[in-house]
């Protein structure tokens, strides 16, 4: 299932995102640093859900300043299980965690291979924020620089269970209406 609505994360505020046939666009915007922050976000979920029942199943987008984007290159040849080794391996250099406590994506292309990692906790987190403001989330995603990463950062759940949630092609471009 790929979602209509995500829910864009930042350390200012939040925003609550609709799928259009030409992108997506911003519904609403709540700055944490608001002092009936909980309020308008209630508010606004629920002037949402009244105009589309699902619009609380949403995509997370993880802020990338919680994000770790970097490349290497590509050993010749490499089949897609010598490039997870490769990345488990440079992982422990490019983190200060242990392997099972981080998710990652990767992409390649002939020469580089592209990774987003995350900590787990921090989709755990992002995950409970949903769930404590009433939404569903299904699935954890970035935006990525255009240089960093091609197409969308798909991280699945915190738990793993990436399945709940099909990843777009390209990811999550806000345009104006």
């Amino acid at each position: 299932m790929k979602p209509d609505f995500a829910l864009s994360l930042s350390f200012e505020g939040l925003s609550l995102l609709k799928r259009t046939s030409f992108g997506w666009i911003v519904l609403g915007y709540v700055n944490l640093a608001d002092d009936d922050f909980d309020l308008h976000l209630e508010i606004l979920r629920r002037e949402v859900l009244d105009q589309a029942p699902n619009s609380d199943a949403v995509k997370l987008i993880i802020p990338n300043d919680q994000i770790k984007y970097y490349s290497i290159s590509r050993p010749n040849n490499a089949l897609p299980n010598d490039i997870e080794q490769t990345i488990m391996l440079s992982l422990e250099n490019e983190t200060p965690y242990d392997l099972d406590e981080i998710a990652f994506d990767w992409v390649t292309n002939r020469t580089e291979i592209f990774v987003a990692a995350v900590a787990r906790q921090t989709l755990i987190e992002a995950e409970q924020f949903a769930l404590q403001h009433s939404f569903r989330p299904l699935g954890n995603v970035a935006v990525a620089k255009e240089d960093q990463f091609i197409g969308e950062v798909f991280f699945g759940l915190a738990d793993g269970s990436q399945p709940v949630m099909q990843c777009d092609t390209e990811p999550v471009k806000i345009v104006t209406a």
